[in-house]
């Protein structure tokens, strides 16, 4: 019974299998047949439009085929004419060339017609001087001969004749002129002075340039913290020596130099800082960048100078930049840029009165004072240094005679010398030229009494008769009595070239026992 109903499922099982696999082949076949139709379909549109695509490719490839073709022809006949102009300015050239060879061949047979008829020309010159030669030597013998004299005894005997005849003139001339007495001659001179003052009606105004830097108490301390508290580092950096006087809102900086150009750089870079510096090597970038714009500055000035007086600003750089230099440098209130202009305007209308060369007084002028801008550096009298200067600088030698001799250190070659003498006396004389302001003459005594401090051997200076005669007391143990006079020279001439206060100064040495005056 059990069997019977196992094997009746089995075999239900197995027919209801049978059944699904048939139903299911059969789903698959008919779907097959379905994508087979469909994939024919989809075949024979493709290979449709494929066909619709080629023809069209076809078309638009005949269409660029036949463009083509045309900009070909099109470029031939542009490249056809264009190769005939080539040919037609080839031919023209041709014909240019061969007329210049015409034209060279004619020149080049009239040169050598003429280069031949020089040849002959040259060969009867060269003949003609022998003849004279021959001649002159005859004449020389002949006249050797009539004169009963040798040609050296000759010679020798005309050029004493014509010595003393020059003599006997120069002689004339002298005693001409010792016979003018003064009352002829000093009235002329005063009037060409008076004449040539009058006429100067240009004024030039130069503010005395500050020597002080001002700085606010927060800008003093930014100072500080930048060196670390150490203004002798600061020091190093712009190469120069600083005393500052701290007050309630403002802090000056007086620096301790005779550089006046320095000092100005100096001044420029503490009073105009950039908030975004904050070290010293910052500091010394600038202070470079600004000695670069105070080089051409000076410069500047110097070819100013050289336009005002109406002469071209010729020159070597060097002196110009010196000239320059004049323009922060001051002598009793008046400045040496100025008071050279002055000199050169003055000497022009002198010169002109006296028939003189303008330009070259006027040059002699302007740079006489030149060895000024050097004395903080060299030793000795600004006029020879200024000399010097201007022999290297190639300039002429009555002008660099008329620099060395304008205050006696050189003796006198030429008029224009005297002249520069005359001027310098005259721009520096004149009513205005020179004066003092109230708000000066302390600066003045401190600046005079801090130069002659500087040197070896000083104890005590006292400034008196206003700053007209320093008394200067000496240390014992350094300085002998053989050195005083020395010494006092070398205080005197330094004072004598000081950039601020040069002028009329007597320095007296005041040792135990003993006592040296020298009077400016």
């Amino acid at each position: 019974m059990v069997l019977g109903i196992i094997f009746t499922f089995s075999l239900g099982l197995t027919l209801t299998t049978v059944l699904v696999y048939r139903f299911s082949y059969r789903r698959r076949q008919h779907r097959l047949q379905t994508n087979r139709k469909q994939a024919e379909q989809i075949l024979q549109e493709s290979r449709q439009e494929a066909s619709s695509v080629l023809d069209k490719a076809k078309e638009e490839a005949f269409k660029i085929q036949i463009e083509a073709k045309k900009e070909v022809e099109q470029e031939n006949i542009l490249q056809e004419e264009e190769l005939h102009n080539y040919e037609l300015q080839v031919e023209g050239e041709s014909q240019r060339l061969e007329l210049i060879n015409k034209e060279f061949d004619k020149g080049f047979n009239e040169v050598n017609r003429h280069y031949q008829l020089l040849e002959k020309l040259r060969y009867k010159n060269k003949s003609n001087k022998k003849t004279a030669q021959y001649f002159r030597r005859e004449m020389v013998r002949k006249l050797q001969e009539i004169a009963g004299l040798s040609k050296k005894d000759l010679v020798d005997k005309i050029k004493n004749e014509l010595v003393e005849k020059s003599r006997n003139q120069n002689k004339a001339v002298l005693r001409e002129t010792s016979e003018i007495s003064e009352s002829e001659f000093v009235p002329f001179a005063k009037r060409i002075i008076g004449i040539s003052i009058g006429r100067i009606t240009r004024k030039i105004k130069v503010n005395r340039p500050p020597i002080h830097a001002e700085l606010s108490n927060r800008e003093y301390e930014r100072l500080l913290e930048i060196s670390n508290n150490d203004i002798s580092r600061l020091e190093e950096i712009l190469d120069i020596k600083m005393m500052p006087i701290i007050e309630k809102k403002i802090v000056t900086i007086k620096f301790d130099t005779l550089d006046a150009v320095n000092r100005e750089i100096c001044r420029r870079v503490l009073e105009k800082l950039p908030s975004k510096i904050k070290t010293l090597q910052e500091i010394k970038k600038l202070k470079d960048k600004k000695s670069r714009d105070m080089d051409n500055e000076l410069l500047g000035y110097g070819r100013k100078a050289f336009k005002i007086i109406n002469l071209k600003p010729t020159g070597k750089k060097e002196l110009l930049r010196h000239l320059g230099r004049l323009y922060f440098r001051t002598s009793y209130t008046q400045n040496q840029w100025v008071h050279s202009i002055e000199a050169a305007q003055l000497i022009g209308l002198i010169a002109h009165e006296l028939d003189l060369d303008v330009r070259f007084a006027k040059r002699a002028a302007l740079l006489h004072d030149i060895g000024k801008s050097l004395t903080h550096i060299v030793e000795g009298s600004h006029a020879l240094i200024g000399a010097k200067l201007a022999e290297d600088c190639g300039e002429n030698e009555l002008i660099v005679n008329a620099i060395a001799s304008h205050h006696g250190d050189k003796s006198v070659k030429s008029l224009y010398s005297t002249l520069v003498m005359a001027v310098d006396a005259l721009s520096g004389a004149r009513p205005g030229a020179r004066k003092e302001f109230s708000d000066s003459y302390f600066t003045r005594i401190q600046d005079l009494t801090q130069l002659a401090s500087r040197f070896k051997g000083v104890k005590d200076v006292s400034a008196v008769q206003a700053g007209r005669e320093l008394r200067i007391e000496l240390d014992n143990k350094k300085v002998k009595d053989k050195d005083m006079s020395e010494l006092a020279h070398k205080i005197s001439e330094k004072i004598s070239d000081d950039i601020i206060f040069p002028g009329q100064i007597k320095v007296t040495l005041i040792r135990k026992f003993k006592s040296v005056e020298i009077a400016k």
